[in-house]
């Protein structure tokens, strides 16, 4: 064998342990690797069953699971209708009612640093009621979160139409006539109000579990113990429509208000009838006056026709007396004519008799 031949074979044995090693080291990095993925794989199987766990079985919590969560609240945001919170009235008509509201600017968007978000992506937009939309409108309302007492809740302004669109801003009309007192909240009102497409609905688990404090800090005192005393010993709270109830107080209070202007009608006409009567006891008054001074002078003409009267009854008397006097002194001279008229026809008769003899 020549000595290239014997090199060769010394430079090939060489080489055979270079490959060995570089194979002994590739069947390590298989193995880590192979290790690595395994603990991988059996991690994303972890992840994925705790996944499936929370999407269907429920959270630690008890809150149900993610897909129940989901539903639940599309459920809420369906019941609950679109919300527009921090909204401003701007021109209000205290003769109608009428107002012009600029709705609450769109959530602000994130920055792409912050969120990930590549410039140019989809942009929030803002939702705009359309024309003819109920609202119901709330006074100093805060969003549920900042919600800490009943302060907070925000006043109830009334039942209104949106009427007019005009970029972010919405003329609305009230849907039910308004009171003084409710036109004198909603002139000088700055806000911010919150304005609500839908009423809230009255639910069997509403504040369920809710502890006193915190509704009485929530809800009016008459009701707290409704809420308290829900679902215990059989008691079950009477659910309320808000809706239907608005509408009932507003149909009550229209025939108060109805009732009230027949009451003020018929006081009306009978501060009139007491004016009138007034008037004509006035009238009568100096009438009155007018027929006291007829009765005194005639009382006083009467008091003299009695005094008259007596003095001719005096005088009638006097002269019937008078009458009388001269009756019996005729009668008495009629006697004594007649007596005299007799001794005359005796005396004549005696004559003649004399004369005849």
């Amino acid at each position: 064998m020549s000595i290239w031949n014997k090199v060769l074979v010394g430079l090939i044995i060489l080489a055979s342990f270079g490959f060995v090693y570089l194979a002994m080291v590739t069947l390590k990095t298989h193995q880590y690797w192979r290790g690595t993925a395994q603990k991988f794989e059996d991690a994303i199987a972890t992840t994925t069953d705790q996944a499936d766990q929370l999407e269907e079985s429920g959270l630690p919590d008890g809150l149900g699971g993610l897909r129940k969560l989901q539903v639940d609240l599309h459920k809420f945001l369906n019941e609950r209708g679109r919300v527009w919170y921090g909204c401003v009235p701007r021109n209000m008509d205290p003769r109608t009612g009428n107002i012009v509201v600029t709705l609450s600017p769109p959530p602000v968007q994130p920055q792409p640093e912050e969120a990930g978000a590549e410039p140019g992506g989809p942009k929030p937009q803002r939702v705009i009621p359309d024309e003819g939309t109920v609202l119901y409108v709330f006074d100093a309302d805060k969003p549920p979160a900042n919600v800490q007492n009943r302060a907070d809740l925000g006043v109830f302004l009334g039942e209104f139409v949106v009427i007019r669109v005009a970029g972010d801003a919405v003329e609305i009309q009230p849907s039910m006539a308004m009171t003084p007192a409710q036109m004198k909240q909603l002139v000088g009102n700055r806000g911010p109000w919150t304005l609500r497409e839908r009423l809230p609905n009255d639910t069997r688990d509403m504040f369920a579990g809710v502890d006193r404090e915190t509704l009485t800090r929530l809800l009016p005192p008459t009701v707290v113990d409704e809420y308290v005393n829900a679902g215990k010993d059989g008691f079950e709270r009477k659910l309320r429509d808000y809706r239907v109830l608005i509408k009932s107080y507003d149909k009550q209070r229209a025939e108060m208000i109805e009732q009230l202007e027949q009451v003020k009608w018929h006081l009306r006409a009978i501060e009139t009838s007491v004016a009138d009567l007034k008037t004509q006891i006035q009238a009568r008054q100096v009438e009155l006056t007018s027929l006291a001074a007829d009765l005194k002078e005639m009382s006083r003409q009467r008091d003299a026709a009695v005094a008259h009267q007596k003095a001719l009854r005096d005088e009638l008397a006097g002269r019937e007396k008078r009458i009388q006097e001269l009756l019996a002194e005729n009668r008495a001279v009629a006697t004594r004519i007649a007596a005299l008229q007799t001794e005359a026809v005796r005396a004549i008769d005696q004559r003649t008799s004399v004369a005849r003899q």
